[in-house]
């Protein structure tokens, strides 16, 4: 029995409209999933954005509320975080928007 090792990358997209949202991007990994061909194996997800998370859960109506309350909780919005200051960001001379 022989396996060609196959490899696929793709992205997708999503746009928020809430600073705490919750996606169920399953649908989206399946089709591309069955785009590949491949049959069975291993499917790696990541995020280019530091401020992104990714979790496996249910996507039950109630726990997605507990999860928007928890984060809400955890981060309220209204606060004044600092790194969103930008002047006060320090960053290399050459930094567009930076130290100058």
């Amino acid at each position: 029995l022989q396996m060609d090792f196959v490899t696929h990358y793709e992205e997708i997209q999503l746009e928020t409209d809430h600073a705490m949202s919750v996606f169920d991007i399953t649908p989206q990994i399946e089709d591309i999933v069955a785009k590949s061909g491949c049959k069975e194996g291993t499917v790696t997800v990541l995020s280019k954005h530091s401020t992104l998370s990714i979790s496996i859960n249910e996507m039950e109506g109630r726990l997605v509320d507990d999860i928007r309350q928890y984060f809400l909780t955890l981060a309220p919005p209204h606060m004044p975080y600092l790194h969103n200051d930008l002047d006060y960001r320090v960053g290399p001379p050459d930094w567009p928007g930076g130290d100058e």
